[in-house]
């Protein structure tokens, strides 16, 4: 079983809820709320033991966990970011023809997968809010499509019957290519998700 849908079974749950009741606080800092269970190993899953497991305040789990997975995680921003970039590489459309994994067109589509995604790896609802580096990579593959049409010769009108694209966004590459193009360069070069 995937472990991200064992997180979701009621079997874990169950565990989840016993755990938490035997240590009743956060082991490091005595919080009693906003507790989260957290796997001392994951060598026996989904059959831990109960000596497997240890209850944590959600800025511990995360804390441990950004140290464990995620090494080169500084900060909960940095991690944040790093989940962000795995999520672009995991959902970017294979198939430009206006679909693929996500609807390009739709950043309610986008949101609405990737909140999901940052709350079940990060297991804190607080730093899932907002997503403006993931739609702007969006946006760029929506531009580079754009802008590969237009390189092809195709007129406006047949891009978006293609894409499914916003007729504006259309005409913004179409009019000002060169500012798209640099706007793009300008985002590679200071690290953003391009590849």
């Amino acid at each position: 079983m995937d472990y991200y849908a064992y997180l979701r079974s009621e079997e874990w749950q169950l565990k989840r809820e016993r755990r938490a009741l035997m240590d009743g606080k956060c082991v490091i800092c005595g919080k009693t709320d906003g507790l989260n269970v957290h796997h001392l190993t994951y060598e026996r899953v989904p059959n831990e033991l109960p000596s497997d497991l240890v209850t944590l305040c959600r800025h511990h789990h995360l804390e441990i966990e950004k140290r464990k997975r995620w090494p080169g995680a500084d900060s909960f921003y940095d991690l944040r970011r790093m989940l962000e970039e795995q999520f672009c590489k995991e959902y970017e459309p294979r198939d430009y023809s206006g679909g693929g994994d996500l609807d390009l067109c739709n950043l309610k589509v986008i949101k609405a997968t990737l909140w999901p995604y940052l709350k079940e790896r990060m297991g804190n609802a607080d730093w899932v809010s907002g997503s403006s580096n993931v739609q702007i990579y969006f946006r760029n593959i929506r531009w580079k499509i754009i802008l590969d049409y237009m390189k092809r010769g195709f007129p406006p009108h047949v891009v978006q019957e293609q894409t499914r694209f916003s007729s504006q966004m259309i005409r913004k590459v179409y009019n000002k290519p060169e500012i798209i193009t640099r706007t793009l360069e300008t985002y590679k070069s200071k690290g953003g998700f391009n590849k």
